[in-house]
């Protein structure tokens, strides 16, 4: 019994952080002269995110044009 007293206790776990917490404590360890680098990596993510959207959407668009009838044949049969 006294083994069990004595057992070495483990270090409380801390709670799981979200991407974004995980993004803040990179950022917040960035040597100041890094900022500008981590602010203009994080840009050209968000850009080719909306570039992608933008190129899907011009895509379904054209295909609708393209196939118009096709799509009135099958929503009609």
């Amino acid at each position: 019994m006294v083994e069990l007293l004595n057992y070495p206790k483990r270090a409380p776990q801390p709670s799981a952080m979200t991407v974004k917490e995980q993004l803040y404590n990179l950022i917040d360890q960035l040597p100041p002269d890094q900022l500008p680098r981590a602010l203009e990596l994080i840009q050209q993510l968000n850009v080719s995110s909306g570039n992608r959207k933008e190129r899907f959407t011009v895509a379904l668009q054209d295909s609708l044009k393209e196939n118009a009838e096709l799509y009135t044949r099958l929503a009609d049969a």
